[in-house]
Order: structure tokens, then sequence, then C-alpha cells
């Protein structure tokens, strides 16, 4: 359920109101927008094709494998933490009695309260099976204090518990959370409800070894010794995000040299090789490596696996994530098929499961419009602000990285400095609320490079993207 509330916070920036879960493994959220009318709630506007890219979002954050972190907070820090939400605020008044401390979990970048006292898996990766459902009504649904759309799913863990095995899983069918809902009916009984999953499964609750223990409870310092807690006065926007984000452009590729933008899913030449070889010693030795995420075109995989070899060799991870990819639908900036790059002996070993059959199709959110690049580099940010771990290098390109680090203004003067190819720059997340993730350069970055205007591989891409002509 944690994990349907964290994708319905990443697609909508919503805020989560009414909830249920049963033994059957379903549940729903019932969400608004987090702008009131005259102090009433509305009714987020859901498509059945935004339920589809729940869905894919949702494989994603299983994928990467997000831990659920149980905290204890004190109720006063609660109240406080949720002030963005009445409605949160009311039910902490209601439930928790004054002067104690309730459990909250966090998962990526999404915590919520926890008031249900039902086990939580230990990571993401257990829900094998995790399903947004379809075909249900998305009509607004009424509650005393406004309107909200009801988003259901259903899960399963790796192991099906078998009927009557005690897996410590509380039912919740006739509790009522949502206060003010006016139409919590118990889901069997509900007209617009959806089949019941069948009695083996359980709302994604792992074997016992996997389950947080819930009787032994988190001392009260946790929060308020834990560095990147303390003062912090939006919990449901918390996150861990890294320390260190840098980001690093492909070394020079075919399409780079006298204009080939003709050629599809360029490689590296021997010149970009050199580049990419000669990183290992002109990127800084500390913080070290934790994570490679790379855009899936060839010379981007290409700089990753030449350029951090000492990481990979080392045993760093690389992430292959479609949403780096090039800004322009130029054959050199669309990528290559999932098996055309799985057949390739120079990428064996990569995982390229989070390649979509459109993700190269230039279409939909992979548009080379303005707004669809905008989108999809809030996308990327909060990708990598999600990631739980202390130096991130993503290696990408030269025009989508304007877009990632918003740095350039589309005024008709291609505002912006270019990126040289290999160039490296380092990046900190801004601390704000809200489903916001902006990258803010270090002062080191910035001293290291130099101004210089964009290159004319970025002139070309944002002619093409844009509709502009070069001044």
């Amino acid at each position: 359920m944690h994990l349907l509330g964290q994708i319905l916070e990443l697609r909508f920036n919503c805020l989560l109101l009414g909830w249920r879960i049963d033994k059957y493994g379903q549940f729903y959220h019932d969400i608004a927008n987090i702008e009131t009318v005259n102090g009433r709630y509305i009714a987020v506007d859901v498509t059945q094709e935004d339920l589809t890219t729940l869905q894919t979002i949702a494989e994603m954050v299983i994928r990467t494998n997000f831990r659920f972190d149980r905290i204890t907070v004190k109720k006063a820090d609660l109240a406080k933490m949720f002030k963005y939400s009445e409605h949160r605020v009311d039910q902490i008044d209601e439930y928790i009695p004054d002067d104690t401390y309730d459990t909250v979990y966090r998962c990526g970048i999404f915590i919520d309260l926890d008031l249900s006292g039902v086990p939580h898996v230990r990571e993401s990766s257990i829900l094998k099976e995790f399903e947004v459902i379809k075909d249900v009504s998305l009509k607004p649904r009424r509650m005393a204090r406004g309107t909200v759309t009801r988003v259901f799913g259903r899960s399963r863990p790796v192991e099906k518990k078998s009927e009557g095995t005690d897996s410590g899983y509380t039912d919740h069918t006739d509790e009522e959370t949502d206060s003010d809902s006016t139409d919590h009916a118990d889901a069997k009984t509900d007209p617009d409800s959806i089949d019941h999953a069948d009695d083996e499964s359980c709302a994604g609750v792992a074997k016992e070894d996997e389950v947080y223990n819930m009787d032994e409870p988190t001392p009260p310092s946790q929060f308020h010794d834990h560095p990147q807690l303390r003062d912090k006065t939006s919990l449901l926007h918390f996150t861990m995000a890294p320390n260190l984000v840098t980001l690093v452009r492909h070394g020079q590729a075919a399409h780079n040299v006298d204009f080939q933008h003709h050629l599809p899913d360029t490689y590296l030449t021997p010149l970009g090789e050199s580049q990419c070889q000669s990183l290992p010693s002109r990127f800084p030795a500390e913080p070290s490596v934790t994570l490679l995420v790379s855009s899936p075109l060839k010379r981007t995989l290409q700089t990753t696996l030449i350029g951090f070899a000492p990481q990979v060799q080392s045993g760093v991870k690389i992430e292959v994530v479609p949403e780096f990819q090039e800004a322009s639908a130029l054959p050199c900036d669309t990528g290559s098929a999932r098996e055309v790059l799985e057949k390739e002996e120079a990428f064996k070993g990569l995982d390229f499961s989070r390649l979509g059959e459109d993700w190269n199709s230039k279409k939909g959110k992979w548009a080379p419009e303005p707004e669809a690049l905008k989108a999809r580099a809030k996308e990327a940010r909060n990708y990598l602000k999600s990631l739980d771990t202390s130096h991130v290098v993503a290696v990408l390109h030269g025009a989508f990285l304007h877009y990632l680090t918003e740095d350039w203004a589309g005024d008709g003067s291609y505002h912006g400095t270019g990126w040289a190819n290999t160039e490296f720059r380092s990046y900190t997340f801004k601390d704000e609320e809200g489903n916001n993730a902006t990258l803010v350069e270090t002062e080191e970055s910035r001293n290291r490079r130099t101004e210089h205007p964009l290159g004319n591989t970025e002139m070309k891409e944002f002619e093409e993207v844009e509709g502009k002509t070069k001044n």
C-alpha cells in the first residue's frame, strides 16, 4: 500500500487521504490535489492511461529495490511534519495520544504515517507481483470536505502464504481510517470494487523473517539524532537523496564529427575512446563512486564502461535508464532496440530490463518536444533524488543535460554553458518541500569548469527540439 502511495505522489504530487487494505491483497488510496478550493479537497483527474504509467513507475521502484525504513516519531513532531495536510493532522490528533510516539515508513522518496499495525516487508523487490488495478471507476467520489479519486492496487510477495498461515497480518477490512470519507464500504459490497485475489495471497507481507519486528519499538532518539531527519518539517517529502551527483557527457562519437547527425546510435570515435580512457586520471578519487547510471545509447554505455572501468571492476553497479536518453529525434540520438543492445558483446552483463518496447520511439513521454522533455527531465531528477546511495555518477548527453540541470533559458538566445565531451560537473539537491528535485552545482565544480558556448551538436539538437534557428 505504501508503494501505491509512493507512485501516486511521484505521478501527481497529490494528497493521500482515505485508504483501505484487506486480507486478499488489495487496497486503495483516495487522492486529491494539494491545493484546496475554499477549504475543500478537489479530486485528482486520473485517466486509464495514467494507471498504465503508474504501473510502469511501480515496476521501476520495485527494480530499484527501495528499503522500507521504520522510524518512530513523537506526536508533536508528526504534527509539524504533516502541517501541509490538514487531514493527516486531524488523524494524528484523533488516533495518537499526546506525549506518545507513532510509526512512519520510508520507501525511497516517499514517507507516510502508519496507523495500520500491518507488518511491512523489508524492501520493495519482495513485491514481485504488484498491480495497479485498471478498468475501475475513476469518477470523483464525495467526502465530507470535498471530492477524491480512488486508485486501487494489489500486491503479493515472492512466496504466497497458505490459507490459515499466521503471517502477523492484521485484517483492516472493517476499520475506517479516513474519518472524513462517506463511502468506505467493505470491499466485498462496494459496487466499484474489483474482484478479490485468491485466498492464498496476502497484502505484500513477506515470510516472517522478512517482516519488521513490530513488537520491538524503535528508540525515539532515532528521529532526533538522525542527521538527515533532524529539523525536517515535511515528512511526506523527506528523502535520503545522494550526497553528491556527478553528471558526465559522453566521449566524442561519430556524429560529433562533421555534423553526421544522420548516423544511427553512433559509437565512440578513437578520440572519444581516448577521452574516456583519460577520465580515471581526471576524475576525483573522493568521494568514491557508489552507483553508475547511463543513458542506453551506445556512446554513453561505452563511456561508462571505459571511463569508469576501475569502479565497474570493483563491483559498482550500472543502472541503464531510458529517461536519460538524448533530447532530439535525429538518427544519432535515437537508441537501438533492447534486443540489439543485449546482443552486443561489449555490453554483456548490463541490465536492459528498464527498456520498454517504446523507449526509443520518440513519442509520448519520449517526444522531442519542450514540455515532454521538461517532464522527462523532472522524472530523471526525481529518480536521482530517490537513490539511497552517497555518490551517483550519471553519463548522458549534451542537449538533455541542459534540461536536466535547468541551466539554460529557452528564450531564443540559447543561454547556458556548453558541455565538452567527457566533461563532468557535480551537484547536490536543493533542500525543498514538495515533489521537487532541483540540482545545485557545487562551488568546486563551478570553479573547475571553463565557460564556453554551446557546441555545434548541442545547437543542432536544440534547433530540432525547439524549432529555432541559430542566431
